[in-house]
């Protein structure tokens, strides 16, 4: 009878072995994660314009998110549920609104639009002292005002 019982335990340790081991087997490895970098790169009009690393694709709605863009970027040419390309500059251009001087108030809204802080400070101390009486001679005679920021300010302000 203690044989019987021994025959029977060494058979049923035998299949136990044998099943977990098959259930070992066939039980899949865990998959390596591959975590891939990628690289967005942001210009224009935007508050954070540099590289913007993700470990997943980003949608241009996304990644403009991430950036944080200003009100007065124009987005409209954007596929914004379509994947933002790698690796490629990505320039977000400002709408072409145009701003009336007297709406100046601060030099935040000018180095806003890539104007010099300097010449920015300039111009509203020239708003704060002539008032309502500035021309394009005005804004031309402050120092270091070049042709490139006295073009891209005559196609943003409006002066009376």
């Amino acid at each position: 009878m203690k044989k019987h019982l021994l025959i029977i335990i060494l058979i049923f340790a035998t299949f136990g072995i044998f099943f977990a081991s098959v259930y070992v087997l066939k039980q899949k490895p865990d998959p390596i994660v591959e975590s891939k970098v990628y690289l967005y790169k942001v210009s224009g009009a935007a508050l954070h314009t540099n590289q913007v690393k993700s470990t997943k694709k980003l949608s241009y709605k996304e990644l403009f998110f991430l950036v944080q863009i200003f009100p007065y970027a124009d987005i409209s040419n954007f596929p914004l549920n379509n994947y933002a390309p790698e690796n490629n500059e990505i320039f977000i251009p400002y709408k072409k609104n145009k701003i009336h001087i007297s709406k100046l108030k601060t030099i935040k809204q000018l180095t806003n639009l890539n104007i010099d802080k300097n010449i920015a400070q300039k111009i509203i101390q020239l708003i704060k002292s002539k008032k309502h009486n500035i021309t394009w001679k005005n804004i031309l005679s402050i120092p270091n005002m070049d042709d490139i920021t006295y073009q891209k300010l005559s196609n943003i302000l409006i002066i009376d």
